[in-house]
This record gives structure tokens, sequence and C-alpha cells, in this order.
């Protein structure tokens, strides 16, 4: 029987021990933009040649 935490990281990396990494920039990750009075956006970020 596992944890929780053990079971978030077999979901994530195949394996309860297994640490996880998430990318953090591209064009596949999308940052949401939230808050004030005007409606929340999401964005993507693309390299430029």
């Amino acid at each position: 029987m596992f944890t929780a935490a053990q079971n978030i990281r077999l979901t994530l990396t195949g394996s309860p021990s297994g640490e996880p990494h998430f990318q953090h920039e591209g064009e596949q990750v999308i940052r949401w933009i939230t808050g004030g009075t005007l409606p929340d956006i999401y964005v993507t970020f693309h390299q430029r040649d």
C-alpha cells in the first residue's frame, strides 16, 4: 500500500520513488494570466528567429 505522495509519484513517473520533472518553457507550456477585472487569458511562448 502506497502513501498518497507515492501514488502521485507513481502516476507521474512510473515509480513510487521517482522525482517528477515538469517542462517549464517551450511552446507546449501554457501560462494562465488571471486576476483583476479583465477576463482570464492563457499564453504560450514561441521562439522567434
